[in-house]
């Protein structure tokens, strides 16, 4: 896919990962492939490490934390600049990150054939669900949160702060995200939303695809970033907000096809960005943005049952990081509960996390700020550059209020 490139080199690290679990010659062999080959081969690898454990149940049970001090910046080229750049949401003199950590916990494996072949067939979803997944959960971690958290206590910069037992009943198997029967459900509607809206895409240019193989490939197809954004702006639920984060793709339009190409066109181009022919390196003048923000939400008293949700009035807000920080700042005046709810476009996966703050292991009276991320593979993902922006975002309110958004420069 074509948002894979770029010099992220996300699918060299999902190679990787899966090299490190596997022995086959394909895989050692992997040094001398393209990214794109590469993970199609992570995915693929993936794919028939699932296959080994067909009799075991679908549950995931690892947990990483990565403390946010020991995170890094992410480095991209910059036009007329140093041949790299390191990109730190702070990005102003002065400013230091909150401090606090990142907690993955991953639930369910999204390449558990039993319990989800059949669904994926059924709606022609992509073999890669984690986009599907990440829509679910944008509206299941939201009302579980509400059903796991009995007094809701925030700080007064507006963080939810969690238990440890709160945490536990949000992930459980029985009744959170670790149980199928919460999980598919939504899952099955994300699946049925993404083909329908497809197969109108595919109704209204049919001369684009001009047989079967044609149009079973636009169906089976990755998640686009604009498919989650447009499902967020249908589905979000009363009172809650999500907030995505995505990685400006205007510098690869020009690889993009059909309702993709139009989208990028429309909403990134002026994010800037550019790319040289022939060349996957991706470069940034003053002003360009790497990603942004997509907040979709609705008012707390929007008056409607659940079912007549998707009839809402919903409210869309596309931020970059200056942006943001503004947002952030007028929040904060106002004493309005922080941002918890943030998908997380990671440039070849996408996950779903919560901010809040977390009653410590050690210290039951202490609480930490804390992103966690929840994950439907196995692997890690907290080193990956989109998950220490994403905890930046969230815990913005320890910025300097003496520096203004101008002075933010290449984000």
């Amino acid at each position: 896919p074509f948002w894979l490139k770029g010099p992220r080199k996300s699918a060299r690290k999902a190679w990787q990962a899966c090299i490190a679990r596997s022995s086959t010659c394909a895989a050692m062999s992997a040094e001398h492939l393209s990214e794109e080959e590469q993970m199609a081969l992570a995915l693929k690898l993936s794919l028939e490490e699932s296959q080994t454990h067909l009799g075991e149940h679908p549950q995931l049970y690892q947990e990483f934390r990565l403390p946010r001090s020991e995170a890094r910046p992410e480095q991209v080229a910059r036009v007329g600049g140093p041949p790299c750049v390191e990109v730190d949401i702070y990005g102003v003199e002065g400013t230091r990150p909150a401090a606090g950590a990142l907690l993955q916990i991953n639930t369910l494996d999204q390449f558990h054939s039993p319990t989800f072949r059949k669904s994926a067939e059924e709606f022609m979803s992509p073999n890669s669900t984690c986009g599907l997944f990440t829509m679910a959960h944008s509206i299941i971690v939201p009302k579980l949160l509400t059903q796991a958290v009995e007094d809701a206590v925030s700080t007064a910069s507006g963080y939810l702060r969690l238990t440890r037992n709160e945490l536990e009943t949000l992930v459980s198997a029985k009744g959170g995200l670790r149980d199928v029967d919460v999980v598919l459900p939504e899952l099955r509607e994300a699946m049925r939303w993404l083909h329908e809206s497809r197969e109108k895409w595919i109704a209204g240019h049919a001369a684009d695809f001009p047989g079967t193989t044609e149009h079973k490939a636009y169906l089976r197809a990755w998640v686009a970033n604009y498919e989650i954004s447009d499902w967020l702006c249908t589905r979000v639920l009363p009172g809650s907000a999500v907030h995505f984060v995505r990685y400006n793709q205007w510098p690869e339009h020009a690889d993009a096809t059909h309702e993709e190409s139009v989208r990028i066109a429309k909403e990134e181009r002026q994010y800037g960005g550019s790319r040289a022919d022939g060349k996957e390196q991706i470069s940034y003048a003053d002003g360009d943005v790497l990603f942004w923000v997509d907040s979709s939400e609705v008012e707390k008293g929007a008056a409607a049952t659940e079912g007549t949700c998707h009839e809402m009035q919903r409210t869309r807000s596309k931020r970059c990081a200056s942006h943001w920080r503004a947002f952030r700042h007028d929040a904060l005046k106002h004493s309005a509960l922080a941002p918890m709810f943030f998908p997380v476009d990671l440039n070849g996966h996408f996950v779903f996390c919560l901010a809040c703050e977390l009653q410590s292991e050690e210290d039951s009276s202490a609480y930490e700020k804390s992103l966690v991320v929840f994950n439907t593979t196995s692997s890690h993902y907290l080193d990956w550059p989109s998950m220490t922006r994403t905890f930046d975002l969230a815990f913005l309110d320890s910025l300097d209020d003496g520096h203004p958004a101008s002075s933010w420069t290449m984000l």
